[in-house]
């Protein structure tokens, strides 16, 4: 369209502009050449590629926002109240002896055995959300605030936490109390086999980190439970 309408300007047209190449093409007047073998790109096409890619980048980062959103959720909070959500603090001043982080479906358990362990038998103080967590407060913060008040974090491990998402959230405290070196704090209790579904990685490492105790059905294995568990909260 170009040359066409620009002929007049160039000398000698159209006798001296000879195609060298493509070679079918080779010795042919340029005049002579039809471009209905040229397709410039669709723009349906590109736009279609476009948005193609626009929307991988959408799903990619909503996969890796649900799969890390606990500790997304941990991070804005450490850097809105720009301070160590993990102060060391002396027994003396501690609260609590430990938070219990656990299923409100295990409540049983938890009121049968451990708060009668640990509380009424040992004299120690365990911080239940349940009974202990005022009303009217911010939970994420209420939550920071009274592990930080604790000596110790119970994590009772069963499939009711692992598909709870609060739990999730104290797991991830957890794997970060680990991480920044203050490991000793944290007590997992295994109060059953998890379904493979929920062992994930981070839990994996949770595992392999801290201290643990095996709840199990029979007498002498109870027995074994509550001597360990006593010996890991007075460390």
């Amino acid at each position: 369209m170009w040359l066409k309408n620009n002929s007049m300007r160039m000398k000698k047209y159209p006798n001296d502009y000879i195609c060298q190449s493509p070679q079918k093409w080779k010795g042919h007047v340029l005049a002579e050449f039809q471009p209905r073998d040229c397709h410039l790109p669709n723009q349906y096409l590109i736009l279609s590629f476009i948005v193609c890619g626009i929307l991988v980048i959408i799903l990619f980062s909503v996969v890796i926002i649900r799969k890390l959103r606990w500790d997304i959720k941990y991070y804005i909070h450490m850097c809105s109240h720009r301070q160590s959500s993990y102060r060391k603090l002396a027994e003396d001043k501690a609260e609590f002896d430990g938070f219990v982080a656990y299923s409100s479906r295990d409540r049983r358990w938890i009121m049968a055995e451990l708060v009668e362990q640990l509380e009424k038998r040992h004299s120690y103080s365990l911080f239940l959300y349940e009974r202990n967590l005022l009303p009217g407060g911010v939970f994420i913060e209420d939550i920071h605030n009274s592990i930080d008040c604790s000596r110790k974090l119970i994590l009772v491990l069963s499939n009711n936490f692992m598909s709870d998402h609060w739990c999730q959230y104290e797991a991830a405290i957890a794997n970060h109390t680990v991480a920044d070196g203050k490991g000793d704090k944290i007590i997992v209790i295994l109060l059953e086999n998890p379904d493979t579904k929920h062992i994930t990685s981070s839990f994996k490492t949770l595992l392999k980190s801290t201290q643990n105790a095996e709840w199990a059905n029979s007498v002498n294995g109870q027995k074994l439970f509550r001597k360990r568990i006593i010996e890991l909260m007075a460390k």
